[in-house]
């Protein structure tokens, strides 16, 4: 059972990564572990001794679940955009902290719920 669900979530990664490749959005969803993290060619941050964007990620502390992949799919659109505009900052993503309540208690009981048959 545990094979067919990891088979589930690298089919549903590879969806996502399609719609944000059609869309050119220039960010990709990754899995890392049981959690959702974003990959993109993003500008250096201030203080790094690199002075051209290069490959890295952007950790989104979410899930691999249904609200996750949702909630990551809408933050490489908004990585992408942001990055179109050349506005992007890493201060712009929001850290595990100010993620909404529902995105976490969904990511817990969704789970859940999949375990106990519901």
């Amino acid at each position: 059972m545990g094979r067919i669900l990891a088979l589930d979530i690298e089919e549903r990664i590879r969806q996502i990564n399609a719609r944000l490749k059609a869309g050119k959005v220039g960010v990709s969803v990754q899995q890392r572990g049981d959690r959702l993290c974003l990959r993109g060619t993003l500008p250096p941050r201030p203080n790094s001794t690199k002075d051209k964007p290069f490959r890295q990620e952007i950790y989104l502390g979410v899930y691999c679940n249904p609200a996750g992949f949702t909630y990551a799919e809408n933050e490489a659109k908004l990585v992408g955009s942001l990055l179109a505009k050349r506005e992007f900052s890493k201060g712009a993503i929001p850290t595990r902290e100010k993620i909404p309540r529902a995105i976490v208690y969904s990511s817990i009981v969704e789970p859940m719920g999949q375990v106990c048959g519901a």
